[in-house]
């Protein structure tokens, strides 16, 4: 039961700690509890974007352990997380006022990356279940 809790207590701290920054606002935990303004720049947007990507990431799975639902396949974790990053980059993009070229042809290889994981993981999936009736 105090695990169930703690890990409740994590997944409130990641879905925050990874919506916060869309209000200029930094949350973190590991120096007191702190909350720091963020400014976006060139250099540390795509920090912000992967680190509100994995705590997303980790606050499903999180979720997902509460609900007793496991990944299917190792492709799952993966595909999770590149599909936070479609959702991310392109809000802070948005957020930033500017952007490159190159930071859109990422976010259209991941996008291309999120499609492959998808019917990777949907074929791992079937192999699973193939011998199970």
């Amino acid at each position: 039961m105090i695990i169930r809790v703690v890990i409740g207590l994590i997944i409130i701290w990641m879905t925050i700690a990874s919506l916060l920054p869309f209000f200029g606002i930094n949350f973190v935990l590991f120096r007191g509890a702190t909350v720091e303004p963020i400014i976006l720049t060139d250099e540390n947007t795509y920090l912000h974007v992967v680190r509100s990507a994995s705590f997303a990431s980790m606050a499903l799975f999180g979720i997902n352990y509460l609900r007793n639902k496991r990944p299917l396949s190792a492709v799952a974790p993966l595909l999770v997380f590149a599909s936070f990053l479609c959702i991310y980059a392109p809000l802070y993009l948005f957020i930033r006022g500017t952007s490159y070229w190159w930071e859109w042809a990422s976010f259209a290889f991941m996008a291309v990356l999120v499609v492959v994981l998808f019917r990777e993981n949907k074929a791992e999936a079937k192999k699973i279940f193939l011998n199970d009736w």
